[in-house]
């Protein structure tokens, strides 16, 4: 049955959205200064078609990227190691990594792409146990391209009202890559806390332009502030309020490197309460002040 679910998704593919298999595919984007602001987005969702001697490099990449394989075979040259991906068969490329990939020796290929950014992206991947991962053989093909369909289609359609529903498909396409999240799971041990600390980060996540207390956080997640506390200097080192800033802070550097927002607008945009608060602290983490920094990145 999983066989036959996975096989009519892939004629999806050539039905729903037009890409026979002799077209070389198709590339969804949106990427405006709204979607800059947001916490983890998808840069670009790629369909494409190789055949033999297709080949693409990637230089110290600047996304992290997964290729999912639906039909052939794509060879990946990554780390010094060769890995010949099958259909069902999805690799992870982490950021500021080199790769080439190359269609497989029966010289076809369709795979599907997709490439994430944001400043809760690293957190969102040591959660999910996908930092040192690269290869993954999917339990459940079918439910990781129904997600990937979902985002395409959003990003097809570009409804500004769509935007926080899309960050939230993103986050339960890598907690489907990484398989951890599972219905019915016990309270207890590793996984429940991972599960917990991923609707933590969701929910600051979500609420970043305004301030959002330990104890109102802690009693959304039927935790207490201890308790939250502890699960946060436990996995990250630092307690939520120090995450929190963090976070801000970090969505407000990528700001400055990728839009054209002014200094005022990103300090509301991330929350802080003056544009001269938002210097300070900007300066003391990354130390240089917003304006210095944006040149820097801008060069």
């Amino acid at each position: 049955m999983k066989k036959f679910i996975f096989d009519s998704l892939v004629a999806k593919l050539s039905t729903d959205y037009f890409l026979e298999k002799q077209s070389s595919g198709q590339t969804v984007t949106w990427n405006t200064d709204a979607t800059a602001a947001m916490l983890l987005w998808p840069d670009f969702i790629a369909h494409s078609v190789w055949r033999r001697n297709n080949f693409w490099k990637h230089e110290n990449y600047f996304l992290f990227a997964v290729e999912i394989i639906v039909e052939g075979e794509l060879l990946i040259i990554s780390r010094e190691k060769k890995t010949l991906l099958k259909p069902g068969d999805a690799y992870l490329i982490p950021r500021g990594e080199d790769s080439v990939l190359r269609s497989g020796p029966g010289g076809f290929c369709r795979k599907f792409s997709i490439g994430f950014r944001g400043a809760i992206l690293p957190h969102l991947l040591s959660l999910n146990g996908l930092v040192q991962r690269q290869c993954l053989h999917l339990s459940q093909p079918e439910t990781v391209l129904q997600r990937l369909f979902e985002l395409r289609n959003l990003l097809l359609h570009k409804d500004p009202d769509t935007r926080i529903h899309i960050q939230g498909l993103c986050f339960e396409f890598l907690s489907e890559l990484s398989g951890i999240v599972s219905p019915g799971e016990p309270d207890n041990g590793t996984a429940c806390g991972d599960l917990r600390l991923q609707e933590a980060v969701n929910l600051l996540g979500s609420n970043i332009t305004n301030p959002l207390r330990l104890s109102v956080l802690a009693e959304t997640l039927n935790l207490s502030p201890s308790t939250l506390n502890r699960l946060f200097r436990r996995h990250f080192g630092k307690s939520p309020k120090q995450y929190f800033l963090e976070l801000k802070l970090q969505t407000a550097a990528d700001l400055l490197a990728s839009s054209t927002l002014t200094i005022k607008q990103i300090a509301v945009q991330t929350g802080f309460r003056n544009q001269l608060h938002f210097s300070k602290m900007f300066k003391h983490v990354h130390g240089l002040s917003p304006s210095a920094y944006r040149k820097s990145v801008q060069r």
